[in-house]
């Protein structure tokens, strides 16, 4: 229906030799065009296999959400055809999220769609499985109260992805946040029971966030609530079943704004981090803490300064190993003349986070905002994306590190998108052994966007990456 086109990656160094000595860097290939190039497509989500080698992506196409597979070889991805997931005229501006198993051959999406029928707005779902680069959907399904309106639904899914939880905030009348758990055969969800997951607020729950455990049996969720971050926890178990700990935990500090809090946790669930930015009085400061959880109680740790004072630091994001022992955060900070995207990674000891040092990964001279860090399973090899301004237009960027302890070494930035037009939303996706990414964007082709991706291989640290004359990539090694 759709026709795939690439372009050249667009590098501004044509010949890269790897940097302080980097165990791994990354080799982009050429940039897919996923949507069509003839309309508006925006807010993309990836989500790939562990291995790499497969990925999903969802994104907004006017008033459709769609969604295309790739399989994955090297560097280069093979996009199969575009989808349409949710039903014409009803899709609005809401990221849609996406999940996928760890062999990448299940997905679920969820999405808010306007019922014109209840005039109210809606968290809607599709699941499918995946053969290659095709994936069948099945039927859309509701999951919030159709007398409510609703916004921002995250999903998380459990690692074989046939178990689900989905939350979202509630925006009329009653206002919490409400989740919703699945379990999910062949293309078919059976969702179960909404449930408040915070107390009823007096004005609307921001940014809740929802982390699983690898077995899709415990949850963890985080929001802001009036200027503070509170979490929860819960449990999962049959066809939608899900309960709810008693007590919600307070994790930022009263009096002071807190927001946008992000969470990661271990694949067993028992170990959490989660971040946030809040004010100290004069500047916003991003923070993070530990937590664990044992049954019921979760345990938290002292919440730690991770951006220095001085200057305004926001929208953190962070990712964990799979054992909940390694983190690394992301966000972007002013510096007093430009915005730069920082980083800081740490090693974890029960409820005890030693942070390293601040690293800058974009350079200055140039605005650089909203990063996304993915982070292999053990913590050792990170990749992030960000959008960065050149003096003309933003581009999109990322750069790749290898982790000890809590020192990362960050690579030089790469650009990734197409210089002289501006490109936003970046969204990265990494393999568990973290040699192999894929990143999806949207490029402004005026009066279109269109959502485009390019993936990543990585080598050993002595090798030479040279852009020949015809744009194709070619790397060498010692």
């Amino acid at each position: 229906m759709y026709k795939k086109t690439f372009r050249a990656l667009s590098f501004v160094i044509a010949i890269f030799i790897s940097n302080n000595g980097l165990a791994q860097d990354l080799t982009w290939g050429a940039t897919s065009d996923l949507s069509d190039t003839f309309q508006k497509a925006i807010n993309p989500k990836i989500a790939t296999s562990t291995d790499g080698t497969r990925a999903t992506a969802v994104w907004l196409r006017w008033d459709i959400i769609q969604s295309a597979s790739a399989t994955i070889s090297g560097n280069t991805a093979d996009w199969g055809n575009v989808k349409d997931l949710s039903i014409a005229g009803q899709a609005v501006g809401e990221l849609p999220d996406i999940a996928l198993s760890d062999d990448g051959t299940k997905a679920t999406a969820v999405w808010r769609a306007f019922d014109s029928t209840f005039g109210k707005y809606v968290i809607q779902s599709a699941s499918a499985t995946i053969s290659g680069n095709t994936a069948d959907w099945g039927d859309v399904k509701v999951l919030s109260d159709l007398t409510l309106d609703a916004n921002i639904p995250q999903i998380a899914l459990s690692s074989d992805g046939t178990m689900a939880m989905v939350v979202w905030s509630t925006l009329s009348v009653r206002y919490f946040v409400a989740a919703i758990p699945g379990t999910i055969s062949g293309n078919t969800a059976t969702w179960g029971v909404v449930k408040p997951v915070s107390p009823e607020l007096e004005e609307v729950p921001s940014y809740p966030e929802i982390a699983i455990s690898s077995d899709g049996t415990k949850a963890m969720v985080v929001w802001s609530n009036n200027g503070i971050i509170q979490s929860r926890a819960g449990e999962m178990a049959g066809a939608g079943y899900s309960e709810w700990s008693p007590v919600t935990n307070v994790l930022s500090e009263a009096g002071r704004i807190a927001s946008s809090p992000r969470i990661a946790n271990s694949s067993d669930g028992t170990k959490a981090t989660v971040v946030w930015y809040r004010l100290d009085g004069s500047d916003y400061r991003v923070q993070a803490i530990p937590l664990t959880r044992s049954g019921w109680a979760v345990y938290q740790g002292a919440v730690k300064d991770l951006s220095a004072p001085g200057q305004d630091a926001y929208y953190p994001q962070i990712a964990l190993s799979s054992d909940g022992t390694k983190a690394t955060a992301v966000w972007y900070r002013y510096n007093g003349f430009d915005w730069i995207v920082q980083s800081a990674s740490t090693t974890i000891s029960g409820l005890t986070a030693t942070w390293g040092t601040v690293k800058e990964l974009s350079a200055p001279g140039g605005d650089a905002y909203y990063p996304q860090i993915a982070l292999s399973s053990d913590g050792t090899q990170a990749a992030a994306v960000w959008r960065r301004f050149d003096g003309s237009k933003f581009i999109v960027q990322s750069a790749s590190a290898t982790i000890s302890g809590a020192t990362a070494k960050w690579g030089i930035a790469t650009d990734l998108s197409i210089a002289g037009k501006s490109a936003y939303e970046p969204h990265i996706d990494l393999s568990s052994d973290g040699t192999m990414a894929t990143i999806v964007w949207t490029l402004d082709e005026d009066p279109y966007d269109i959502v485009q991706s390019a993936s990543a291989i990585g080598n050993d640290g002595n090798c030479y990456v040279i852009k020949a004359s015809n744009g194709n990539i070619i790397m060498f090694c010692l």
